[in-house]
């Protein structure tokens, strides 16, 4: 009813200002009038007649475009408002210009709440720096921008939320951003109950890997103990047959027995560093890496006649969690060691690759192991899966897999190749 009034008092007011103008005009009209033909005043009338008709014409299509830019308009609210997103247009200060009810409602407010208030405030402490720094690159950059942050509710809780934002201009070139938000709170779960898994098979690995170590430290131990007992039983025999043990012949066994326990200090050592790795990236070389590995597993290798040939060079340092591509390289190598053991292969070789590119090293370790069965072959890296006949927990190559993926930001890839299985490792140069 409201709306065909304003329409009535709309059109009044259009023929009040059109008597005004034509007022103006009449005594002209007049006049010419008063010399045109009958014929000249008949076409006159046809003409303004023809005009009236194309006038409504006109004023139905304007009236259809307005109808159609009202229910576009409507369209636009209904998809703007009740969008699955939240949107926000904030100014360069980062006050909240312009709200949707959909991010209200994640905010558990109504929009007049969040309207002419600082973002910000709505940002949980935990996040001011995230939301600062990435408000800040929005403004400098002309991009995309994204990040996760928490979002406090109207309740005190919070959610987490994803963000994208990007820059656009408002009235006087005024910069704006647009943003939009999504809950992303069940997905941080599935995270965070994915990285207690991990941290469990790393757990898993370790212990492992644990029962692998006591054997090798077994092998570096015998020897050097070995030498240790020997030394101490020819004193002891020496002196039970009467024979003068000169302060010479001492200082030599004390030397003898003091360099052997250094040895069997540094090999404890060697593996404490292994199951305590250091959680700071370092710089470091490969042949540091590979030298500090052989220093675990060597005695073990030889023990079992296995022989480790190094090719290739490397003249570039690498930023890395060093223990942790230790414990990589480590696993590959006594994954290479039992697989030659396996089929009782004597004298056979593991190579290490070492091949330097621009931006990357890689480590590639091959044995003569028989390579891997076809059918695990496309599985291997799946937790609990093992190439092992006798054992193996199957998460050796994943956990490897996981390091260099996750904290090294390199690969870890397989295949069969001549008579053996391949892994190669891809480590970001410095």
């Amino acid at each position: 009813m409201r709306e065909t009034i304003k329409q009535e008092e709309s059109k009044e007011s259009l023929r009040v200002k059109a008597v005004e103008i034509s007022g103006n005009k009449m005594p002209k009209l007049h006049e010419q009038i008063d010399f045109m033909s009958t014929q000249e005043i008949k076409h006159m009338f046809e003409e303004l007649e023809i005009h009236k008709v194309e006038l409504e014409m006109q004023n139905e299509a304007l009236k259809e475009t307005q109808d159609k830019l009202n229910n576009s308009k409507q369209k636009y609210f209904d998809l703007y408002n009740l969008a699955p997103v939240g949107y926000f247009t904030l100014n360069h200060k980062g006050v909240v210009l312009k709200s949707n009810l959909t991010a209200a409602n994640m905010l558990g407010v109504t929009r007049g709440i969040i309207i002419d208030k600082n973002l910000t405030n709505f940002i949980a402490k935990e996040s001011q720096d995230i939301y600062y720094l990435y408000r800040k690159k929005i403004l400098e950059s002309a991009k995309t921008e994204s990040c996760d942050v928490q979002i406090l509710k109207n309740n005190s809780a919070s959610f987490w939320a994803h963000m994208s934002g990007s820059l656009s201009e408002g009235e006087d070139n005024e910069p704006l951003i647009n943003i939009t938000i999504s809950d992303i709170s069940e997905l941080k779960k599935t995270q965070e109950k994915l990285l207690q898994q991990e941290q469990l098979m790393l757990s898993q690995s370790r212990q492992a890997a644990m029962g692998e170590m006591i054997s090798m430290i077994a092998h570096q131990w015998r020897q050097p103990l070995m030498v240790v007992s020997l030394a101490a039983s020819n004193i002891k025999i020496g002196i039970a047959m009467g024979k003068t043990i000169t302060n010479e012949q001492l200082d030599e066994m004390s030397d003898y027995i003091s360099d052997q326990t250094k040895y069997l200090s540094k090999t404890i050592d060697d593996f404490r560093n292994f199951f305590h790795p250091n959680k700071q990236r370092t710089t470091t070389t490969i042949y540091k890496i590979i030298d500090d590995t052989m220093n675990i597993i060597g005695k073990s290798l030889e023990n079992d006649n296995i022989e480790v040939v190094i090719n290739g060079t490397c003249t570039r340092e690498i930023d890395t969690f060093s223990n942790e591509l230790l414990q990589v390289l480590l696993s590959l190598i006594n994954n290479a060691k039992d697989a030659i053991n396996e089929l009782h292969k004597n004298g056979a070789k593991i190579y290490i690759t070492i091949t330097e590119r621009d931006t990357e090293v890689t480590l590639c370790v091959c044995d003569e192991g028989g390579g891997i069965p076809q059918d695990i072959l496309s599985r291997l890296g799946e937790p609990y899966t093992t190439s092992k006949v006798v054992s193996g927990t199957g998460l050796g190559i994943y956990m490897s897999k996981m390091i260099v993926e996750k904290h090294i930001k390199g690969t870890l890839t397989w295949e069969n190749r001549d008579n053996g299985a391949c892994f190669t490792i891809t480590i970001p140069l410095k």
